[in-house]
């Protein structure tokens, strides 16, 4: 009986560290994803979900720092609309709306086909009708039921992540130890942890394109 108690406290105890662990890591994802520091979001967002896998709100935050990476078409001015885009981006993840606003506004006037913008911009002006997509045609609606599957498919992708083996979370450890002092200028230190963590799980793709990355820079 004694047993099953201590078990039982052991069990409740551990669940609580692991959502506060899940808890801190997200909070820290919102603090960076406020700050336009994507990756730092990312990788804490990826950290929360190793710990609560159940966690909503860190997985939405995910999938909303993959909708919100800019596409478009090559062209003349894509560049220009990406970086009104992104300035609209920052002034909208601080919450200034206003300041989104105007620097979305000028992404179209350079883009005005971009249906991202378009998306992005109703958000600060939902009333603005010339920005609303006409009613879609039998087809345009199965593309557009295609389209959502395949995001809830990338989205269950995401949080499978979180389940991983022993091997792949210490892979994981020493990536995340890597990215943190890639950010301080260590690039040694980083590619050293980098090395550490494919030794231990070979198949770590974010470890192989981070040092991909690190090779294509060197070049």
């Amino acid at each position: 009986m004694k047993r099953c108690v201590f078990l039982l406290v052991f069990i409740f105890a551990f669940g609580a560290v692991a959502d506060t662990a899940a808890l801190r890591y997200y909070e820290s994802a919102v603090a960076h994803y406020k700050n336009s520091e994507t990756d730092g979001a990312k990788a804490d967002l990826l950290k929360s979900l190793e710990y609560d896998n159940s966690n909503q709100d860190a997985a939405k935050l995910l999938v909303e720092l993959e909708e919100e990476r800019f596409s478009g078409r090559e062209g003349e001015y894509n560049e220009t609309a990406r970086e009104f885009y992104e300035k609209g981006l920052v002034a909208y993840r601080k919450g200034d709306v206003a300041a989104a606003g105007t620097e979305w506004r000028k992404a179209l006037k350079v883009a005005p086909a971009n249906p991202q913008i378009k998306k992005f911009l109703l958000r600060v002006e939902p009333e603005n009708a010339a920005l609303k997509e006409p009613a879609l045609s039998k087809k345009e609606k199965t593309k557009q039921k295609v389209q959502a599957e395949s995001a809830k498919q990338e989205k269950r992708e995401l949080r499978k992540e979180s389940r991983i083996s022993p091997e792949r979370k210490k892979s994981d450890e020493f990536y995340y130890e890597g990215l943190r002092l890639y950010k301080q200028g260590k690039l040694d230190d980083a590619v050293s942890c980098w090395e550490q963590s494919l030794k231990i799980d070979p198949d770590n793709q974010k470890t192989g394109k981070a040092l991909e990355k690190i090779g294509k820079k060197g070049e």
